[in-house]
């Protein structure tokens, strides 16, 4: 089955067409930007244009609220609406997913190539599990396995916007700007620029000012102010895996998605392991010893997703 798999933000849409068999193999990868086209229906038949095999169904996965198949994006002035798709296109089915759902999805057909394993742990068999991803913001899904499916199926979380704990009075000069710190608040590319921010202020005067995410990226290991701003953003992240790992009891596993960690894997070791397995009382510590960890690295696992889920009856 060849199936039209897209990946839509605010500024690109990844479309592909994927071939799911034993395993979902993608081609014809695209990346069209998202805000130059009329509207979606737009975009869809520019993409099927350049198709020598044209798809009769597609799976998108949209950055946004989906309600009733149908997603006005917030980051982009376009609204993705599966009816509208079907009658304005050739394709004949059309499914609209949240963006991060699709990664829960995703994590039944991911294999080692596509991942680190930060921890081994113990994974109880079919146990919860959860996504963790910081990217623009911060997503998070519980992953649950559905015994007729026979796969793990996503819950939808709201979770970035939760409130973030602060755990030390040095802690608090990373969230006195802010009526209401959140996780995405720290935990997102916006995050990485937040810290730095804030650091410089405090505590690096003479360091230049408003570098973005990306450069501090490139130079968080020649540069000390740098390196410092990853340190406690791998901190903070761990701690978000943390405290929904136990709020969940994920004990089939962690996985942590986004761009952001997949562009700096290198930093993603002991001092996340460290963090993510601390607690003040033992028998958590060792619950959290035995939670498997993995960070994924493939950039393409949103469109995985939207190719498995077009193949679940949900």
């Amino acid at each position: 089955m060849t199936v039209l798999c897209g990946d839509i933000g605010g500024t690109n849409a990844n479309l592909c067409l994927a071939e799911i068999g034993d395993r979902i193999t993608l081609g014809h990868i695209q990346h069209l930007p998202t805000q130059e086209h009329r509207s979606f229906s737009d975009l869809v038949s520019s993409y099927l244009d350049t198709c020598d095999e044209m798809p009769v169904s597609a799976c998108f996965a949209v950055a946004g609220v989906v309600n009733n198949q149908r997603v006005e994006m917030t980051n982009a002035d376009l609204v993705v609406d599966a009816a509208e798709v079907v009658s304005q296109t050739s394709l004949e089915k059309v499914k609209v997913i949240n963006d991060f759902d699709a990664v829960g999805y995703a994590i039944n057909v991911l294999d080692s190539t596509d991942l680190i394993v930060l921890n081994e742990g113990e994974p109880e068999e079919k146990g919860a599990r959860c996504a963790v991803g910081a990217g623009t913001g911060l997503g998070k899904n519980l992953l649950l396995y559905n015994q007729q499916v026979g796969a793990y199926l996503p819950q939808s979380s709201e979770g970035g916007h939760a409130d973030f704990p602060i755990a030390s009075k040095e802690e608090l000069m990373f969230v006195e700007k802010f009526k209401q710190a959140t996780w995405e608040n720290l935990v997102s590319g916006k995050g990485i620029e937040h810290i730095y921010h804030t650091l410089q202020k405090h505590q690096f005067p003479d360091e230049p000012q408003g570098l973005s995410a990306k450069e501090i990226s490139e130079r968080r290991h020649d540069h000390a102010l740098c390196r410092e701003t990853f340190h406690w953003f791998v901190k903070f992240y761990a701690r978000a895996a943390r405290n929904f790992a136990i709020e969940l009891l994920t004990k089939g596993g962690v996985y942590l998605a986004g761009g952001v960690g997949a562009s700096n894997q290198d930093m993603f070791g002991d001092l996340f392991m460290q963090e993510f397995t601390r607690h003040h009382l033992s028998r958590y510590r060792e619950l959290l010893q035995k939670v498997p960890v993995k960070l994924i690295t493939n950039y393409d696992i949103s469109l995985k997703g939207a190719a498995f889920a077009q193949t679940v009856d949900t």
